[in-house]
């Protein structure tokens, strides 16, 4: 029974110890991503330490590659000249751009940038206010962009998610009026030199609001922040994180 018992433990001793190895372990990542995250804020990120076989490049295959990169921007930009020739439309324009950037692929490794190159296109010939939702239309059409397909298959594809990205931003336009009628409804009573109008109005700037964005914005105490947060009471469709502690607030 001794035995048993000093076998017991040494078990709970080693696995006590296996838990702080583990602890440690974890606080000294935690310890790396949060001086690396301070050196990324100032901007003195140090030089990565590889090893001299990864530092080792191949000239021939770096240049090769170069010259591929820009023949497929020029191919690119070919393509966006001759739309501009023909004069299409600028959804239509604006389409097959993407779909020559996820054919041609001239950055490997950043598929989104031809989504937002498109939207910065569709914003600078129509949607001049704002950058069109690209991806999220695309995220929830029904269609996904296949290279196997037709050329005419691919577009309309694409379209369709153009139409998606523009119905939800209408939807989201209706839900921010809605919300703007409710903030300004729940402000009216309110005393002429009070900061709830002001408080109201970020939640129509901004997608999420927490009470240190609004003391920093309004200059007032936490405390007051949270006053006013129950003054808006229903206007507040809900809070986002459902914790007590860090909560935020937003209307869509």
């Amino acid at each position: 029974m001794r035995v048993r018992l000093v076998g017991q433990g040494r078990k709970l001793s080693t696995q006590a110890e296996d838990d702080v190895e583990q602890e440690k372990n974890l606080l000294a990542e935690i310890d790396t991503v949060l001086e690396r995250s301070r050196q990324l804020a100032q901007g003195t990120v140090p030089a990565s330490h590889l090893s001299t076989s990864r530092n080792a490049v191949n000239p021939q295959s770096h240049n090769t590659e170069l010259s591929d990169r820009h023949d497929h921007l020029d191919a690119w930009l070919a393509v966006l000249t001759e739309a501009g020739t023909l004069k299409l439309p600028p959804v239509l324009t604006s389409a097959i751009l993407l779909d020559a950037w996820q054919l041609l692929q001239p950055l490997d490794g950043w598929p989104e940038l031809g989504r937002l190159l498109s939207a910065a296109y569709l914003k600078m010939e129509v949607a001049t206010s704002h950058l069109p939702v690209l991806s999220a239309g695309l995220r929830k059409s029904p269609i996904r962009w296949r290279r196997k397909d037709p050329f005419q298959t691919r577009v309309s594809g694409l379209l369709i998610g153009f139409e998606t990205a523009a119905r939800e931003t209408m939807d989201q336009l209706d839900r921010l009026s809605i919300a703007q009628g409710q903030l300004a409804r729940h402000c009216q009573s309110c005393r002429s030199h009070s900061r709830l109008p002001e408080f109201a109005q970020m939640f129509l700037e901004s997608p999420l609001v927490t009470i240190p964005m609004a003391r920093q914005n309004l200059g007032v105490t936490a405390a007051a922040v949270d006053r006013k947060i129950r003054q808006l009471g229903t206007a507040l469709q809900r809070e986002l994180t459902g914790r007590n502690r860090y909560r935020a607030w937003g209307i869509l």
